[in-house]
Formats: C-alpha cells, sequence, structure tokens
C-alpha cells in the first residue's frame, strides 16, 4: 500500500513537470524492505546481496555491510537459485538451520526477494511437522501469504485460513480440493495451471507459477504460487506444500512503473534525483544529451553542473541548495556540460521526506530552454534596435531618456539631448542606389559610437536621423564644442556615376536640461526644432539658444 501510494506522489510530480519516473518508488520499496519486521534478503541472479535489512542482520550475526559484500554461497553454501521454499544451514554461527521463501522480486532486473525463518531441530528433523495445520497457520502469518499442503497418501488437502481469505471464501461451507480449486482458476489460465501441476506431481524441483482466479464475489486476483515436492529413497512422491501470494496490487503497480520507466527515458526533460547527502542516484538519457556526458559519468559523486551563473557551476549542489527555498522550487538556472558548454535550463526541484520530516531525495526535473532564450534575446533586439546599424532605436531610447532625466534631477546634474538630421543622404540614395546609403547610415553611426562617452546614447531616430543622449554632459560650451567636432567628424564625400563629388553633412540640434526644459517631451520638441533650425541654415552648425564661446578676435 506504502508503494501505491508513493506511485500516486510520483506521478502527480511527473505529471506537473512534464515527465515521469518510477525510481521514486523503487526507492520507497527498498525503504519498505528496510522496515519490515521479517529477516529479508534482496539477492540478484548471480546470488550476489543487493540490500539486507536490520532483521536479516541480526538473525546472521553480520552486519548490513559485511552481507552486502557477500554472496549467497557463502552464507548458505551452494544452492540453486529460484522460486520456492529451502531448507538450508549457515556456513557460520554454528550451522543454524534456516527456512528459506524465494519469490521473484523484478523480473527486469532479475532479482530475487528471500525470507529468511530460523527452525529449531525438531521442526528440521520432523517433516510431518512443517505440514501441520498449526505450522502452516505461523508460515502464513510470519511470511504474510497464505499456505498449503497436499498429503498425496490420503489426499488431504489442507489449506491456512489466510487462503480461505484470500479466496473469499467460507471454511465451513467449503472443502479444499483440486477440483474446487482449478474451477475456481481463470478459465483462460486453468489448462496451463493444471498442467504444470501434473508436471509437477513426477519433478522434484520446486516450481513457481503466476496465474488469475474469479473469487466468488466476481474479483479478479492475480496469484503467485510457489510449490515444493518432496519424494522418498525410492521417488515416490511424499508430500506437497507451497504458498499463494496475492500479487494483484504489485502488478498493477510494476505495470505503472514501467510505463513510468518508459515515460520518463523518452522524456525530452533531464532528470537527476539525488539522495540527502547530494550523492547522483538517477539521470536519464535527456539529462545526459543536455551536459554530454556519459550516464556513469553523471553518476559519480562531487560534481555539481547547476547554477546561477552562466560563466562557472556553484562549488557543490548543497552550496547551490543554500539560495533555493521550500520543499518545491521553481525558477532559470544554467546547466554546464562538456568542453565548458552551458545551456539555460527551467528546474523544478523538489525534496522528498520521510515520516520524520528527514530528506530523503532530491529531485531537479531540467528544461532545456535555451533556444528560446536565444529568440528572446532576438526578439528584444528587434524590438529595441535598429536592424541595420544596431543602434538603440526611438523605443529604447525614450526609456533611457526617460532614466537619465531622473537621475540628473535626482543629482542635480545637467543633460544634453542632441537630434542629428543628414544633408545630402537623399541624393546619396537616388544616384548610388539602397546599398550605398545604408553603407553611409552605418557609417556615420560607427563615427558617432567613436565620438561619444560609454555613458552617452546613440541611437537610430528613424530615416537620416540620429539622437544622442549626454547625461551629466557638464557645462554646455563643452558639449557645444564636442557637437561641433562631430558635425565635422560626419562630413562624408561620395561621387556619382558621372565623377561628380556628393556631399553628406550634419544639422545639429540641442537642447539642455535643465536650462531649456524640465520634462523630458518638452527637451524633445525643443531639440527637434532646433535640429531644423539648423537645417534650414545650410551650416553645418549647431544651434542652441545656450551662447557659443566667444570666438577669439
Amino acid at each position: 500500500m506504502n508503494s501505491a501510494l508513493l506511485w500516486v506522489t510520483v506521478a502527480l510530480i511527473v505529471l506537473a513537470s512534464g515527465a515521469g519516473h518510477f525510481y521514486y518508488a523503487r526507492l520507497r520499496r527498498l525503504q519498505m524492505l528496510q522496515r519490515w519486521p521479517e529477516a529479508l534478503l534482496l539477492v540478484n541472479k548471480q546470488g550476489r546481496i543487493l540490500l539486507s535489512n536490520a532483521q536479516a542482520s541480526y538473525l546472521l550475526a553480520l552486519s548490513q555491510s559485511q552481507l552486502q559484500q557477500q554472496n549467497l554461497e557463502q552464507l548458505v553454501g551452494p544452492q540453486s537459485l529460484q522460486t520456492g521454499a529451502w531448507l538450508v544451514r549457515l556456513q557460520h554461527a554454528q550451522g543454524a538451520p534456516l527456512h528459506v521463501q524465494c519469490s521473484l522480486w523484478s523480473q527486469r532486473q532479475q532479482s530475487y526477494l528471500l525470507r529468511l525463518r530460523p527452525l529449531n531441530e525438531a521442526e528440521l528433523a520432523v517433516p510431518e511437522l512443517r505440514l501441520s495445520h498449526d505450522l502452516l497457520q505461523r508460515s502464513a502469518l510470519d511470511a504474510g501469504i497464505a499456505a498449503w499442503s497436499w498429503d498425496p497418501h490420503s489426499n488431504a488437502l489442507h489449506w491456512s485460513d489466510q487462503v480461505f481469505a484470500l479466496l473469499g471464501l467460507d471454511p465451513a461451507n467449503f472443502t479444499p480440493t483440486y477440483e474446487h480449486y482449478l474451477a475456481l482458476v481463470h478459465s483462460d489460465d486453468r489448462q496451463r495451471y493444471h498442467a504444470a501441476a501434473q508436471a509437477a506431481l513426477h519433478d522434484p524441483q520446486p516450481y513457481s507459477i503466476e496465474y488469475r482466479i474469479m473469487r466468488p464475489d466476481g474479483q479478479q486476483l492475480t496469484l503467485l504460487e510457489h510449490n515444493q515436492m518432496q519424494f522418498d529413497a525410492q521417488g515416490t512422491l511424499h508430500n506437497v506444500w507451497g504458498t499463494i501470494t496475492d500479487i494483484t496490487a504489485r502488478q498493477l503497480l510494476e505495470t505503472r512503473l514501467n510505463l513510468s520507466s518508459l515515460a520518463i527515458d523518452a522524456c525530452t526533460q533531464g532528470v537527476l534525483i539525488c539522495d540527502h547527502d547530494y550523492r547522483p542516484q538517477l539521470v536519464n538519457p535527456a539529462f545526459c544529451r543536455m551536459t554530454g556526458f556519459p550516464k556513469d559519468a553523471l553518476l559519480e559523486p562531487g560534481w555539481s553542473m547547476l547554477s546561477h551563473s552562466r560563466e562557472s557551476p556553484e562549488d557543490s549542489l548543497a552550496s547551490l541548495e543554500e539560495s533555493l527555498e521550500g520543499d518545491r522550487w521553481y525558477g532559470e538556472l544554467w546547466l554546464h556540460g562538456i568542453k565548458g558548454r552551458s545551456r539555460s535550463v527551467l528546474v523544478s526541484r523538489t525534496l522528498v521526506r520521510d515520516e520524520q520530516s528527514k530528506i530523503t531525495q532530491r529531485i531537479y526535473i531540467c528544461t532545456d530552454i535555451t533556444q528560446l532564450k536565444l529568440q528572446q534575446e532576438q526578439l528584444q533586439l528587434l524590438a529595441y534596435r535598429d536592424p541595420l546599424t544596431g543602434l538603440p532605436n526611438r523605443l529604447l531610447f525614450d526609456d533611457r531618456l526617460l532614466q537619465s532625466l531622473q537621475y540628473c534631477q535626482r543629482q542635480e546634474k545637467p543633460l544634453a539631448l542632441a537630434f542629428i538630421d543628414l544633408n545630402g543622404f537623399k541624393a546619396i540614395n537616388d544616384q548610388l542606389g539602397h546599398n550605398a546609403g545604408d553603407k553611409a547610415l552605418c557609417d556615420v553611426a560607427q563615427t558617432l559610437q567613436a565620438l561619444v562617452r560609454e555613458s552617452d546614447t546613440v541611437a537610430r531616430w528613424g530615416g537620416d536621423e540620429f539622437a544622442i543622449l549626454m547625461p551629466a554632459c557638464g557645462e554646455p560650451s563643452a558639449t557645444l564644442e564636442r557637437l561641433e567636432a562631430m558635425a565635422h567628424s560626419l562630413r562624408q564625400q561620395h561621387q556619382d556615376g558621372d565623377g561628380n563629388p556628393l556631399i553628406i553633412s550634419a544639422s545639429i540640434g540641442v537642447a539642455f536640461f535643465p536650462a531649456d526644459a524640465t520634462r523630458m517631451e518638452s527637451l524633445l520638441e525643443l531639440a527637434d526644432q532646433r535640429m531644423y533650425q539648423a537645417k534650414r541654415s545650410g551650416q553645418m552648425l549647431v544651434t542652441s539658444d545656450t551662447p557659443l564661446p566667444e570666438q577669439p578676435a
């Protein structure tokens, strides 16, 4: 039930971020094994111990770290790892006898779950005791499964109370027989089940089978049955006993988890899961593609690829987490990959906590928004920049003018606003073509950029008009001298097809804050008017109500 609830939680997280994953549930299932009151070992097909719980450590008199350094053969001698029940003796602890119930844990990973229960010598010496009603009941209660036994000589079939409860039958009104039970097996599985049962009567090897049954109330269950046959020295069948486990919920969960696994592997979002100490536990293929690193390298502890800075990653994930607040955090970070390549990612970070509110896992789901950011920058460039010259356009210039006015007003500093109109540009455009006109505009833009201060702004106002913003410009006389120098520098000479000169010159009008006006609109209007006054004069002059410095006699 804990696993099913956990799967729902994981599904919600994945749906919110655009992807799914079964790894959460697997981690919780491992936690469930650790808390299980029974001694458990999780082993792979080769018998290597993958996990042990505290009860197994106590029963086997070995620490969990020692157990994970051993294999099954070192503990109980050579064994054929297969589902069913065994009686074994430990290779240590004075050869203590154990009852082992082996079931398949993961078909995909080919791992097995071993339930261990100590036996006393009486149980080991007298087979009939193991088949008694009391032992069946205790075995069922200990293992959480239903148990049964069959005596071929008397044809007596014994069911534990858990078998009746599992099948939804009343022991007072139902007599256990093989034929009655076979009638409960799903019609599509009945022939396969019967064939396996008949074959087992002549084979001493234990066997397991999955099948479906239909309860009297109409409910369908999927069961896993482990069977053990005992033959005497003459090869005659002596006893048959086994266990039945309801795997309906587990099968449904595994189906869902397998679908989630396929979803997370196919997901275009990068997924990184770390434990509470920031050690990577899982990365999906998309995360590997984003970073350019192979999976094995990413699962090595100690690296940090996520940061707030594009230039370099954080020293560690721990230092990054200091800036991420709450159990759920959502925002933009930089993902640093191979060869210094950085990607802008939208990150959903979730902290998973146990019953004591301690952090057990940290989940980072990363969406690559690098292309989106580039498109945003391009759109911003189109919105605020002149596409021909690359200068700020009127929209950006107005914004900077407003901010500069507010700054100069607070600091009580002057500001100059100049408009520039090119004389003779139309002739260049008409006689030499638009390419020559575009080049002339770009040359003017480069010249102005080279002549202004870093704090000044040069913008293309439109057509052949330019604007210059000079905050904290100093004395008006010095500003006028700079503008006159610009006017001289902007003079260009071109030739038409007949070799006749075509001259470009500049007419400049300027207005000062606060001497001429204090409002943005008034400054713009005044500078524009003075530019046209200069243009009408036909001279390359800067006109302003502020007097120019007197020329020496």
